[in-house]
């Protein structure tokens, strides 16, 4: 992934015309950041359960993460619906315990 120059981006956005910095506008995307810096490790908390949090990550190791979060929380609640479907006597002992010996071959 290439990443752009952060002078590149930001040049055309605060200076001026005659070249000088357009104060108002780098106040404006100054605060537009400062919000960003805030929320972001929120979201990356939440949808990783709070392994990541930091504003600085890559897209692709957040998500990845966050897919690892979900497949861990996805397989836990799997495997308690199942022992508790055995506890409540809707599936038998012996499916319960046929479903446990092979369902890693489909999670």
């Amino acid at each position: 992934m290439k990443i752009r120059s952060n002078w590149n981006f930001w040049k055309d956005i605060i200076i001026k015309s005659d070249g000088t910095v357009n104060l108002a506008q780098l106040k404006k995307e100054l605060s537009d950041f400062s919000h960003v810096l805030e929320q972001v490790p929120l979201v990356y908390c939440h949808i990783t359960g709070s392994l990541l949090s930091k504003t600085n990550y890559f897209a692709q190791d957040v998500i990845n993460v966050a897919d690892e979060h979900y497949e861990k929380l996805w397989k836990e609640t799997f495997n308690t619906m199942l022992a508790d479907m055995r506890n409540d006597k809707v599936i038998s002992e012996k499916v319960y315990n046929n479903i446990i010996e092979n369902i890693e071959v489909y999670l």
